[in-house]
């Protein structure tokens, strides 16, 4: 056999023997990957700079031509797309391309937003931003191309964070791509119109975490391993996101060969979990439970590690610290949002465990003097005496911490009453309430609307307090009057009821005349004047033993002599009157 013959059988049997994956292999590869974190607004985004370089690391060891940006403006993102539409030209291309940031949707259409974006206004954004059509329009359309797009639109504040103008609806933050473009297969991280809320404590977002560990997997077909991913980031999430996939592929791909060449962080190495704590040390107080599963492990596996001993202590010494924080700040947030979502048993709840914590001062009393403004509310607004005993114990003990001297900047959290006798005059006044409405303890309830009535302007001079008053009053000089006009001569018990009737009807004119007297500062219509005047000299003829209407005049002398004085309490011992 000639040379020639043996150069043709060595060349016929490497055409043969090379297999799918090889000519997979030969297909030319391109990606453009961004991430963008720093906004130049107010907005931080902590994951899309790691995110995406964690996928071009991955891309390039599955054999793409990666154009990579981290925090890019406009004119930059521009640019990295044409260089992307340069290295797509030709035919029998696979592309990838992957965004992590901010994206929204606007007028039909949807946007990447550059860490440039002027975000005062919709139109602005619009002007300031990139136009996902454009990537797609320009690179995308010869038929020879496989596209394969991920959009991770990223969002750590709840919807409408976007614009300081209230025109941009909340079901217009996310993506629509609707349709996807030819031969395109789109994965949104989160489904169509939706942002993925940046948890602060995983290391990296769901969809990118699942995507690394499906591509150093086993070998496996684009769809199905898109719909392993969308499985993988409802589990991890806890159902919270659900990723959307629009658009189809005409031709199977394989990302990955089997051969686990994705370079994977070692998850139980030093290193990894050092990073991976600092990452969650970073949420916000209250929120670090999985910071301290991570310092626990690392210490559980670095413990007898004596090289790195420093940072095993730093780190025992970091978990004592938040645990002892945490509850803090979860109380206070629990707190927090009970009262926002009108959620009053669990504001309750909420709201015991930080008085047990905190004490008699600061944050304790304030929350004390809130539970019986909410418990008050309830009962005078819903109707709702659920919370009535806890509100009576709390007022009842936030009493006798104003009179031991603890202070306050607002003497309350969400209801505060601002100033000590604000707070002394409704926590009197609640009082009174329970007692004399539900309690059926009259006479202890009048001792506390009188006290309330001398504590701040809210209860001064109270109409409906005077006439509770100046009502019991006539009740009591009523039965004791009556029953014993008819005296015995020389009866001194009799005489003596008869006489602690007629103080008790000088009380009754007190009351009343301090509450007619304080409905013409109140300008009331002339209707409630008379009924006071009625009420007046119906009580000073039951005082004087006068059978027709007395001269209303006299009975105003009368009244003014008494309500110059100070209002009685009702609860101090009655002294017979003279007759």
């Amino acid at each position: 056999m000639n040379n020639y013959a043996k150069r043709l059988i060595l060349i016929i049997f490497l055409l043969l023997s090379v297999s799918p994956l090889a000519a997979r292999d030969n297909k030319k590869r391109v990606a453009l990957v961004i991430g963008n974190s720093s906004y130049r607004t107010t907005l931080y985004l902590k994951k899309p700079v790691r995110d995406a370089l964690n996928v071009k690391l991955a891309l390039t060891d599955l054999g793409f031509d990666v154009v990579f940006g981290i925090d890019q403006t406009k004119e930059q993102i521009e640019q990295l797309i044409r260089l992307y539409g340069e290295k797509l030209k030709g035919r029998n291309v696979v592309s990838f391309f992957y965004y992590s940031g901010v994206g929204f949707h606007s007028a039909g259409d949807d946007y990447l937003a550059p860490v440039d974006v002027d975000m005062k206004t919709e139109a602005e954004a619009v002007k300031t931003s990139v136009l996902l059509k454009t990537v797609f329009q320009e690179n995308f359309a010869h038929e020879s191309k496989s596209n394969i797009v991920l959009l991770d639109p990223v969002i750590r504040q709840p919807p409408g964070w976007f614009y300081a103008t209230k025109d941009l609806p909340a079901n217009r933050n996310g993506f629509t791509i609707n349709p996807a473009p030819a031969n395109t297969v789109v994965l949104l991280s989160s489904g169509l119109e939706k942002t993925v809320f940046e948890k602060c404590d995983n290391y990296t977002n769901f969809v990118v975490e699942a995507l690394l560990k499906r591509l150093a997997g086993p070998k496996t077909e684009l769809k199905k391993l898109l719909d392993l991913v969308g499985k993988d980031v409802e589990i991890d999430s806890e159902g919270n996101q659900k990723t959307f996939v629009v658009g189809y592929l005409k031709k199977s791909i394989y990302l990955n060969n089997g051969k686990k060449i994705i370079k994977i962080p070692d998850p139980d190495s030093l290193i990894y979990l050092v990073d991976k704590f600092r990452t969650q040390l970073k949420c916000n107080c209250g929120e670090r439970n999985n910071a301290v599963l991570t310092g626990k492990k690392i210490i559980e596996k670095y413990a007898a590690d004596q090289e790195n001993k420093s940072v095993v202590e730093a780190v025992q010494k970091r978990i004592r610290a938040i645990e002892k924080e945490d509850p803090v700040c979860r109380d206070n947030s629990a707190y927090d949002r009970a009262y926002k979502t009108k959620n009053w048993p669990e504001l309750f709840s909420v709201g015991r465990r930080i008085i047990e914590r905190e004490g008699e001062k600061g944050i304790g009393f304030d929350v004390l003097l809130d539970l019986v403004s909410v418990g008050f509310n309830r009962m005078e607004i819903d109707k709702n005496y659920k919370f009535q005993n806890e509100t009576l114990d709390y007022a009842q003990q936030g009493l006798k911490l104003l009179d031991a001297g603890v202070k306050t900047n607002r003497f309350g959290v969400f209801e505060p009453f601002l100033a000590s006798d604000s707070a002394r005059c409704w926590l009197n006044y609640t009082i009174g309430i329970i007692y004399e409405r539900r309690l059926d303890r009259r006479l202890d309830g009048l001792q506390y609307y009188y006290r309330a009535m001398l504590y701040g302007p809210e209860k001064r001079d109270d109409p409906t307090i005077l006439i509770k008053l100046g009502d019991y009053y006539v009740e009591q000089a009523t039965k004791l009057i009556e029953a014993n006009r008819k005296r015995d001569a020389g009866d001194q018990k009799a005489d003596l009821d008869y006489r602690t009737g007629l103080a008790y009807a000088d009380r009754g004119l007190d009351a009343f005349g301090r509450g007619l007297r304080a409905m013409r500062k109140k300008n009331a219509p002339p209707k409630t004047i008379e009924q006071f005047n009625s009420k007046l000299q119906s009580i000073y003829r039951l005082r004087f033993n006068l059978s027709a209407d007395a001269n209303f005049e006299e009975v105003l002398q009368y009244v003014d002599k008494l309500i110059a004085g100070p209002l009685p309490d009702p609860g101090a011992k009655v002294e017979p009157a003279v007759k």
